[in-house]
């Protein structure tokens, strides 16, 4: 299978949350990236493939968003792409969301985490707050 994207990506930047380990951010953000490039291969006209990821961090808020221009515009709720199991792709054992949300279950007082396919787009969005009691400490 010939490769659709040509893409380049650097990101830089300091993570200033303490009680989340980088680790499981750098697994969320790393999931979406693949997840968008594999939806990406399915179209046949390349040009029609887009993927769109920022960053913005200030104050301690940490946001991240990746959306994704999905190949048929279909309407899932986040629950059934997050369940185990599930995959739009072919052989596909269908764990990249379902280790997203499982993550972010670890987290849930620090970390938002929002997605879902509209109007041909699938996008996630990712907040960190800072652990305040932390922050003050470091």
């Amino acid at each position: 299978m010939g490769s659709y994207l040509s893409n380049s990506i650097s990101v830089q930047f300091i993570i200033a949350i303490y009680a989340i380990n980088i680790l499981d951010i750098v697994s969320i953000i790393g999931i979406t990236f693949n997840n968008a490039i594999e939806e990406s291969h399915k179209f046949n006209n390349k040009s029609d493939a887009k993927i769109d990821a920022m960053y913005y961090q200030e104050d301690g808020d940490f946001e991240f968003e990746i959306r994704n221009r999905v190949a048929e515009d279909v309407k899932l709720t986040s629950d059934i792409l997050s369940e185990e199991g599930y995959s739009t792709k072919k052989n596909h054992a269908g764990i990249g969301l379902a280790n997203v949300k499982r993550i972010a279950s670890k987290y849930e007082q620090f970390m938002l985490i929002n997605y879902g396919i509209k109007d041909g787009w699938f996008t996630l969005d990712l907040e960190i707050m800072p652990d305040d009691e932390n922050m003050e400490e470091g």
